[in-house]
């Protein structure tokens, strides 16, 4: 069992937040309704690289920065995959086994932002890509 130390952080409001942040989708909350589902979600945005277009970590990456399970990170990831909240591949012609992953959001009254993205993933992915995908969403209506 490892030693507990205390560390000191500093509290500071979020407007004078100017960098080192992660953007995640506000859709996204009522849509992953899974408190891990979601921090690995929002895990995989942290990790998103603008350049590559995609987030790379590994499973034993992902569970140690979050700390959870192997299992309940794969769990996750399917679950995403499955509603298509993520495109997960392997990398053709690496050295690196670990998976490549493509965020999705969902955009609500919106289907011209989401054109940009899908050209991205169609020229990544050739004949593999889906480029409409329907989704069933489950929500909750107040009376």
């Amino acid at each position: 069992m490892g030693r507990k130390i205390k560390r000191k952080y500093k509290l500071k409001p979020l407007y004078v937040l100017d960098g080192n942040f992660t953007q995640i989708a506000n859709t996204m909350f009522k849509h992953i309704p899974n408190g891990n589902y979601f921090k690995i979600y929002c895990y995989l945005c942290f990790r998103y690289n603008r350049n590559y277009q995609y987030a790379f970590p590994s499973l034993n990456t992902i569970s140690k920065d979050t700390i959870i399970s192997v299992s309940t990170v794969q769990k996750a990831i399917n679950w995403l995959e499955q509603k298509k909240f993520i495109v997960r591949y392997k990398r053709k012609e690496s050295e690196w086994m670990n998976n490549c992953y493509y965020v999705r959001y969902v955009v609500e009254n919106n289907e011209d932002d989401q054109k940009e993205i899908i050209k991205t993933l169609e020229q990544e992915l050739g004949d593999g890509f889906e480029t409409e995908i329907e989704i069933e969403i489950e929500e909750e209506v107040e009376d």
